[in-house]
């Protein structure tokens, strides 16, 4: 603006006195308006139709940073130039005429820092409630022809907590003009929005700027945004207390349904279901929640059930707990269950009991007796499953021709046996030392042939070789054994040394003989710690059972020969 131009060039000139003059009629009057900053600042380097030029703005310079005689006096104020105009000061009268009012506001805009933001409101999108939303931008922008400083920023309003701020806006931040095309012209307030409940949540963010002539003095950026409830399971179980009243013992009750609901807005996870208590295996589970693999989803008004069922195993009062685990607040869920146990109420006497024959395996000769008894369950008898009472099926076994004979050494306190007659006649004549003398016929045995249905029987006797400790390493005795396994582990034994196969036998089935042939039990005298380990093999029980009553362990049935 020529003009101005030349009233502040007029301060480096003879007229200094009446510039002074001029400045003081400047600077004392005033008055905020709002103009246009960027015609002001075309004004401001050259007005239309002046006659007069101050040297395309070299006299007071471009930049209005500059200050140049304190011209950032006039900032935002016109009333200062125009009076400027009218006191008749020689650099300014030319444009007397030429300045309408609201190019002086243009002019007086320029000469001021003006703020300018992008936007004076942000509107978040619905945001659940304690997630944080994508952040929004506002820019701030100088553009006056004077530096902008931001003297502080708030946030302020009834939800304040819920908005946060970031961003090169700060207190303190200086912004370059952007009318004269320096950089830093902007810096930007960056929002975020992480509402703490649902509803309408809002705030307010005041920048307020440094300066006397800045106008305006302070901005505002509403906030506003809508909290939404979070997404969360839930856990509504119904019911919560079963009675099953009376039930008779061993009976089961009809079943009954539990429901559980997920009235929540996420998935409820369901991570166990168990029953706990006193009498916990009484009570029995079953239901689509039980179906599938653990951890069940139950999507949001989802549900699934729980079926239960009481069998009472004594009578009176039975208590248990279904505890249900889950991701929902009140977790575990419990469901107390209660039922009495009452005994049977069938009238006497019972039916008799029945009984039938049946034919043995394929290849086996014999018969399988099976008989059942009737229960009481509830007020009925009902019949109870078949028992098997005798099995007499055996295989069509070759006759047994050897005698298996046992001897014993008052001595050595031993036994030993043998189905071999040169080895009975050896002993017998004492070719195996003194003290030895036979006792019993245990029954018939097979010999080594193969034949169907007959297992060998492996003989040990204990090694005589001396060990480490210059003793001999097994006992001065005899084992026997039809087990292919037992056999297989002695013979990897460095204290017994393989005899060989001396006889054969049929082998015991689940520690029982097949009919007609004779249980041969084994006891052992429990002295291997003194290396002086025997086991005798007996056909009675009351031999076993006095064998025990000296200390010895029945091992069970270990052979099955045919009778004497």
């Amino acid at each position: 603006m020529r003009a101005l131009n030349l009233l502040f060039a007029a301060c480096r000139s003879p007229l200094r006195a009446a510039c002074r003059a001029t400045l003081v009629f400047l600077l004392c009057s005033g008055g905020a308006h709002a103009g246009d900053p960027v015609a002001g600042m075309a004004l401001y380097n050259d007005v239309p139709d002046s006659v007069i030029s101050c040297g395309n703005a070299l006299c007071h310079g471009p930049n209005p940073n500059d200050n140049v005689n304190g011209l950032q006096k006039a900032g935002n104020n016109p009333g200062v130039i125009q009076t400027a105009i009218k006191m008749g000061v020689t650099q300014m009268m030319f444009l007397n005429g030429l300045l309408n009012p609201f190019q002086l506001d243009d002019i007086s805009a320029y000469l001021a820092p003006q703020p300018d933001l992008s936007a004076g409101a942000v509107d978040f999108p619905a945001q659940t409630a304690g997630t944080v939303s994508a952040p929004q931008t506002v820019t701030l922008r100088s553009i006056g022809g004077v530096n902008l400083s931001v003297a502080a920023l708030a946030v302020t309003g009834p939800h304040a907590a819920d908005f946060s701020v970031a961003g090169s806006c700060t207190a303190g931040s200086e912004l370059q003009s952007v009318t004269i095309l320096q950089a830093g012209g902007s810096c930007d307030v960056v929002v975020s929005f992480q509402p703490a409940a649902g509803g309408a949540r809002n705030a307010t963010i005041t920048l307020t700027y440094a300066g006397a002539t800045t106008f305006p003095s302070a901005q505002a950026i509403a906030l506003s945004g809508q909290g939404t409830a979070p997404l969360v399971p839930a856990a509504a179980i119904d019911p919560v207390y079963i009675d099953f009243g009376e039930i008779v013992r061993n009976a089961t009750s009809a079943p009954r349904t539990i429901v559980l609901a997920n009235p929540g807005t996420a998935p409820l996870l369901v991570g166990s279901l168990s029953v706990t208590g006193q009498h916990a295996g009484e009570f029995g589970l079953s239901g689509t929640c039980m179906g599938a693999a653990l951890p069940l989803q139950i999507g949001a008004g989802g549900s699934c059930t729980v079926v239960v069922d009481f069998t009472p195993q004594g009578l009176d009062l039975r208590n248990a707990e279904l505890r249900i685990q889950h991701n929902a607040a009140g977790s575990p869920g419990l469901v107390a269950l209660t039922g009495v146990g009452v005994a049977p109420t069938c009238a006497p006497p019972p039916p008799p009991a029945e009984f039938q024959t049946l034919a043995c395996p394929a290849g086996q000769a014999g018969s399988i007796m099976q008989s059942r008894a009737w229960v009481c369950t509830g007020s009925d008898w009902l019949a109870g499953p078949w028992v098997t009472v005798a099995n007499d099926c055996h295989a069509s076994l070759p006759p047994a021709s050897l005698g298996l004979v046992e001897f014993f050494n008052t001595g050595l306190v031993h036994y030993f046996m043998t189905a071999n007659p040169a080895e009975s006649h050896d002993i017998e004549t004492g070719a195996a030392g003194p003290g030895w003398g036979q006792t019993l016929v245990l029954g018939q045995v097979w010999g080594t042939a193969p034949a169907p249905d007959l297992v060998p029987v492996c003989r040990f006797y204990g090694n005589p070789a001396p060990g480490p400790d210059g003793k001999r390493l097994g006992p001065n005795s005899h084992f026997y054994t039809a087990d292919a396994a037992e056999c297989a582990a002695v013979k990897t034994d460095p204290g017994w040394l393989f005899e060989g196969v001396v006889f054969q036998v049929v082998a015991p089935t689940l520690g029982s003989c097949p009919q007609p042939l004779v249980p041969v039990y084994r006891s052992y005298n429990g002295r291997f710690l003194e290396n002086d380990s025997n086991h005798r093999y007996a056909t009675d029980p009351a031999t076993v059972a006095q064998m025990s009553a000296l200390g010895w362990t029945s091992e069970g049935v270990v052979l099955c020969i045919a009778a004497e």
